[in-house]
């Protein structure tokens, strides 16, 4: 199993989170500039900006009830009382300035999958796989490759 920008528990789609306060803002039709695509497609490190800008197109078009389904999918979602049914080997990815997932939820986390290998990129965030993807593959790889 690997988990990339993971959590065990849905905090980051609780009210007061960045999701549930900013979804009500949003009028459609959505742009592909707008504050909420700007902000939602944010990494701390740069990503290919013809990746980006293809993903803002991609996602101010789904409508809006998808995106409440999102969040309305992520408010339920706590599969931490699940975690320990986990016997496969298991990999975390996590970028230290995710702020979705932060240290809090990660630590959650790795105290749940007591077994895991947890792998931190440094200035990362989210979408670590976007920022970092060929060490993210790498680790990926040297994970799926042990035995």
């Amino acid at each position: 199993v690997v988990l990339i920008s993971s959590a065990a528990t849905n905090d980051a789609f609780q009210d007061g989170s960045w999701l549930a306060t900013e979804l009500p803002k949003l009028t459609y039709p959505l742009t592909p500039n707008s504050k909420f695509m700007h902000e939602w497609y944010t990494n701390e490190l740069p990503v290919d900006p013809e990746f980006i800008s293809y993903e803002k197109n991609e996602s101010a078009g789904v409508p809006k009830q998808v995106w409440y389904g999102v969040m309305s999918s992520g408010r339920i979602s706590d599969i931490s009382k699940n975690l320990s049914k986990i016997k496969a080997p298991t990999l975390i990815i996590h970028g230290s300035k995710d702020v979705f997932f932060a240290g809090d939820s990660q630590a959650k986390l790795r105290e749940l999958l007591p077994q895991s290998k947890y792998v931190e990129f440094t200035g990362a965030g989210h979408n670590v796989m976007w920022e970092k993807p060929q060490d993210v593959a790498a680790v990926i790889g040297d994970f799926l490759n042990t035995k």
